[in-house]
């Protein structure tokens, strides 16, 4: 029986050396965003998708090199609020549909996941600050409880598959480092971000991470009051990412690391804003080789207050 294991990659986590089922990775993107008034308060969904193409070695000698095509896709329904000038929390709730087809049958995998509690503290770097001109950085910190079901066995073998848990059975920690300039229409972001995963009650970690991302933007004024907006941008993004670890034998076929573009546009309001974006890897070796990363997409639509 083949044992399934879990890729972590893309800013967003995702086991044993041997016979394995390679998955690709169902981790999610928790970097903050960019907003007109960086201080405004926030409540809204995001729709989140991932396509990934698995190539399974054969077992035995007799047998044949198989694949796989994997989908996730996540609704994140998210709160940000500010609670002075300076310290804002949010709380993250994730709802998973996870599709994996293979010649002979298809799995799938479906619920909430793992909630997000989380608090930042927001740096102004320049005097006088305005709308057109700031430069700031939010240090964000988060924790994500195991409330997602992460123990589900799927058909037709009756496996334990660890990408395909709508949670991972841990506590968890994230980290975010999000630098802000803006100056008059232009803006520039940096993000940094780690996460630190910890051990499920069956021994089972998923490995640490780290990622990083340069984007440009610029604003583009809808008419002459300027109540109206919209946010084009460019983003290179890059992530590593630990190999699994199950008990003390680290997984052959997880972890790696990847390079990835990013086009995304913003509509802002003074009460709404939506947003999409498409990312491409440029450059991935992930799971040894033996997972591909195809395009994924992003589309979300928030309540300014």
């Amino acid at each position: 029986m083949r044992k399934t294991t879990l890729l972590i990659v893309l800013l967003i986590s995702t086991v044993t050396g041997g016979a394995c089922d390679i998955c690709g990775c169902s981790a999610r993107d928790y970097r903050l965003g960019v907003l007109p008034d960086f201080r405004r308060n926030i409540i809204g969904v995001s729709y989140a998708d991932r396509t990934f193409t698995s190539v399974h070695p054969p077992l035995f000698s007799w047998e044949k090199e198989t694949q796989s095509q994997e989908l996730f896709v996540t609704l994140d329904f998210r709160l940000r609020m500010f609670v002075d000038e300076h310290w804002l929390f949010a709380v993250h709730l994730p709802w998973h549909n996870y599709l994996q087809r293979e010649s002979t049958h298809t799995t799938l995998s479906r619920g909430m996941g793992d909630v997000q509690l989380g608090v930042g503290r927001l740096f102004n770097l320049q005097k006088n600050t305005t709308p057109d001109r700031l430069q700031q950085l939010l240090i964000f910190t988060a924790i994500e409880g195991p409330t997602g079901a992460s123990n589900r066995k799927f058909s037709p073998d009756d496996l334990w598959i660890p990408n395909l848990q709508p949670g991972s059975g841990s506590w968890d920690a994230l980290v975010n480092l999000n630098y802000l300039k803006r100056s008059n229409a232009s803006v520039y972001q940096v993000q940094v971000g780690g996460r630190f995963n910890g051990e499920n009650a069956t021994h089972y970690r998923f490995g640490h991470r780290a990622s990083g991302a340069l984007k440009i933007m610029r604003f583009i004024n809808l008419g002459e009051t300027g109540k109206h907006q919209l946010l084009p941008g460019i983003e290179l993004m890059g992530a590593v990412a630990q190999a699994d670890r199950d008990r003390e034998v680290y997984s052959l076929y997880s972890g790696g690391h990847s390079v990835a573009a990013n086009i995304s546009v913003d509509y802002f309001t003074s009460t709404f804003t939506v947003g999409a974006s498409v990312s491409q890897p440029l450059y991935q070796h992930i799971a040894g080789g033996q997972i591909t990363q195809g395009w994924s997409s992003t589309l979300s639509i928030h309540y300014l207050f």
